[in-house]
């Protein structure tokens, strides 16, 4: 019996480990910039729709939404009156489990979010 429960635990032992060096790398979305930004909807804390024009402006507006574990959201109010708003998102953090981002949304004036 002492042999079965020694030969089992190493058995479980090896495929842990060569499970865990087989264990692929998580896959993050790419950073990126967002413009022409018409209109910024909050649903709730770091929960946000971006509406955007595409080129060219004929195509429907496009709703791009950040939010998940680990998302930071910064509102600016840095855009100049008559100057199209804009949306950043960029990496912060990776590991095998997880993705964090930092999201910057570039508006003209707070009373642009509805």
């Amino acid at each position: 019996m002492d042999k079965f429960l020694h030969r089992s635990i190493l058995c479980v032992a090896a495929l842990s480990l060569f499970a865990c060096q087989n264990q692929r790398e998580r896959d993050c979305d790419p950073d990126v910039r967002i413009d022409n930004v018409v209109r910024v909807v909050m649903h709730g804390d770091n929960y946000y729709s971006v509406v955007h024009r595409t080129n060219p402006p004929l195509k429907p507006l496009l709703v791009t939404r950040s939010f998940g574990y680990g998302t930071d959201v910064e509102l600016r109010d840095d855009v100049d009156p008559g100057q199209a708003m804009w949306f950043e998102r960029k990496l912060t953090h990776k590991d095998d489990w997880s993705c964090r981002y930092r999201v910057t949304i570039h508006l003209r004036d707070p009373q642009d979010i509805h």
